[in-house]
C-alpha cells in the first residue's frame, strides 16, 4: 500500500515511494468520491483521509491490503513455477534434439541396411518379386526387370497379367492358391516379354497382415533350362549306355552260364572258381543295368500306371514263386504269415511284382543262413498293407534318413554281405508314389528290418 498523508482543513496529500506529493483540498466542493477518483487516477493504491477515518474504511483497506499481499505471493508463486517450466522446457528442447540426431542416425542405418538389401535382391540370378491382392506388382529385383524388358518404375503397378500378356494363364492357378493361404511350389514354361522361353521353377508364398488377412506374396522364379537341358542329356546318355550295354551282357551271362555248367559237371577247382567269380559279376553288371533302365522309365513315366486291378493274392503268391530261388542262393525261405485278403488295387501288376522283388531280395541278402522271410498282408481300412520281415543285420539308426536314396548303401557291410546297386528302395518308393501309396520300414541294428507298403483298395 503506498504511503499518505493527510491535514484537516487543508485538504488531502498522497505521498508517493518516488518522493512526489500530489494534494487535493478538501475545500473545493469536492466530495469523497472524488477524492478517490482522483487519488486512484493518480497511482494510490488505496489511502484514508484523517478527516473520514472510519472502521469500515479502516476494514477495507486492511483487507484490499491483504488480497494485494496475496497476490503478490500468487505472482511470485507463478514466477517460480515459469522459472522452473522454463527449466523442464529446455531439458525437453535438449532431448528432443538429442532425439532427433539418434533419429536421423537410425533412418541412416535404415537406409544403408534397405541399400543392402537392395544390393543383395539385385545381385540375385532369381527373379524376386512382391505382388500384392490386387495382383499389382509391388517390387521387383534387376533379374525381373531384364526377363520383362523394363525398368522398375515401369514395372511397378503393373498388373501380372499385363506384364505377362497371353501367357498369364499357366499362372493363374498358382495365384489363386496362394491366395487361398497355401505356399506353392511349381515348374513350368513360360515365354517372358525379352522373347526367351524359360523352364521356370516358381517358389510362391503369402505375406500375411496383423488382422490375418493376406496382403500380398513373394515370388521367387528361378531359370531352371539349363539344369533341364543337362537332366535331358544324362537321361538320354543313361539310356543309351543301358540298352548297348544290356545287349552285350546279356549275351555274356548267357554263354558264362553255360559253361560253369558245362565245368561244374566235368571239372572243379580253380577253373570253377574263376566262373562262378566271372558269373556273379557279370550278374551285378546285368543288375546294375536293370535297374538304372527301370529307374529311367519311372522318372520319364514311361511306365504306365492305369486302373488295371491287380489281386493281392495273386501278387503275393507270384512273388513269393518267382524269388524262391534268389532266397535259395542265400539259404533263405519265404513264407506268408496268415490268409491274404481277397483284395483288389487299381495300378501296374509288373511295377507292384518289382517292388515285391525288390524287398524279398534285400531281406534275403541281409538275413542270415537257414533263416526265413515273413510276408504278413492286412487290410487296414481303404488300404491293404503288404510287410517283409527278416530276422538279419538290420539297419542302424545313423542310416534311417538315406535309405531310399538313390545308390545309397549301408558303409559297413561290405559288398559281399550285401550286394547289390543301391537302387532298389529307391525304385520301390517312386513305383509305390505313383500308386499312391506309402512306404516305411522299422529296423533295429541285429534285430532284424520290417519294410512294408501300403497301396488304396479299388473303389477306396
Amino acid at each position: 500500500m503506498r504511503p499518505w498523508r493527510g491535514e484537516v482543513g487543508q485538504g488531502v496529500s498522497i505521498e508517493y515511494g518516488e518522493g512526489r506529493i500530489e494534494r487535493f483540498p478538501d475545500n473545493t466542493g469536492q466530495d469523497n468520491r472524488d477524492i478517490d477518483l482522483a487519488a486512484t487516477e493518480a497511482g494510490a493504491a488505496d489511502f484514508i483521509p484523517k478527516s473520514e477515518i472510519t472502521s469500515a474504511r479502516l476494514e477495507r483497506s486492511v483487507r484490499f491490503a491483504l488480497a494485494m499481499n496475496s497476490q503478490k505471493r500468487q505472482l511470485l508463486d507463478m514466477t517460480r513455477a515459469l522459472e522452473k517450466a522454463k527449466t523442464i522446457a529446455l531439458t525437453n528442447a535438449q532431448a528432443l534434439e538429442q532425439t532427433q540426431i539418434e533419429l536421423r542416425e537410425v533412418l541412416s542405418q535404415a537406409n544403408a541396411s534397405e541399400m543392402q538389401k537392395r544390393l543383395v535382391l539385385d545381385a540375385l540370378p532369381i527373379a524376386v518379386a512382391y505382388v500384392d491382392r490386387e495382383k499389382r506388382y509391388a517390387l521387383v529385383n534387376r533379374t525381373a526387370c531384364e526377363w520383362y524388358r523394363k525398368t522398375e518404375n515401369q514395372i511397378i503397378g503393373l498388373s501380372v497379367n499385363d506384364a505377362h500378356g497371353d501367357d498369364f494363364s499357366s499362372l493363374q492357378e498358382t495365384l489363386e492358391a496362394v491366395l487361398q493361404d497355401e505356399t506353392v511350389i511349381i515348374e513350368d514354361l513360360i515365354r517372358y516379354p525379352d522373347n526367351v522361353s524359360r523352364d521356370v521353377k516358381i517358389y510362391s508364398a503369402p505375406e500375411f497382415g496383423p488382422d490375418r488377412q493376406i496382403r500380398g506374396w513373394y515370388t521367387m522364379t528361378e531359370d531352371i533350362s539349363e539344369r533341364r537341358k543337362l537332366e535331358n542329356l544324362k537321361k538320354e546318355f543313361i539310356t543309351t549306355v543301358s540298352h548297348e550295354l544290356l545287349t552285350p551282357l546279356t549275351s555274356l551271362f548267357g554263354s558264362i552260364s553255360l559253361l560253369r555248367n558245362v565245368l561244374t559237371e566235368q571239372t572243379s577247382g580253380e577253373s570253377t572258381q574263376l566262373v562262378d567269380i566271372a558269373h556273379r559279376n557279370c550278374e551285378r553288371l546285368m543288375e546294375l543295368v536293370s535297374d538304372l533302365l527301370d529307374m529311367e522309365k519311372i522318372e520319364t513315366e514311361q511306365i504306365e500306371f492305369d486302373d488295371s486291378p491287380v489281386s493281392i493274392r495273386q501278387l503275393v503268391q507270384e512273388g513269393v514263386e518267382l524269388n524262391a530261388a534268389y532266397g535259395d542262393r542265400f539259404g533263405v525261405t519265404f513264407e506268408v504269415a496268415g490268409s491274404v485278403p481277397n483284395l483288389a488295387v487299381p495300378g501296374n501288376r509288373q511295377a507292384l511284382l518289382q517292388v515285391m522283388a525288390n524287398l524279398l531280395s534285400n531281406a534275403a541278402k541281409s538275413s542270415d543262413d537257414e533263416s526265413r522271410v515273413e510276408i504278413c498282408v492286412t487290410n487296414n481300412e481303404d488300404v491293404v498293407d503288404i510287410a517283409e520281415r527278416d530276422w538279419g543285420c538290420g539297419i542302424p539308426e545313423e542310416f534311417h534318413d538315406e535309405i531310399f536314396e538313390k545308390f545309397f548303401k549301408i558303409d559297413n557291410l561290405s559288398s559281399s554281405q550285401v550286394p547289390g546297386t543301391g537302387l532298389g528302395l529307391s525304385i520301390c518308393r517312386k513305383i509305390v508314389t505313383q500308386h499312391n501309396g506309402t512306404i516305411g520300414f522299422r529296423s533295429k541294428s541285429g534285430e532284424g528290418s520290417t519294410f512294408h507298403f501300403s497301396i488304396p483298395v479299388a473303389g477306396a
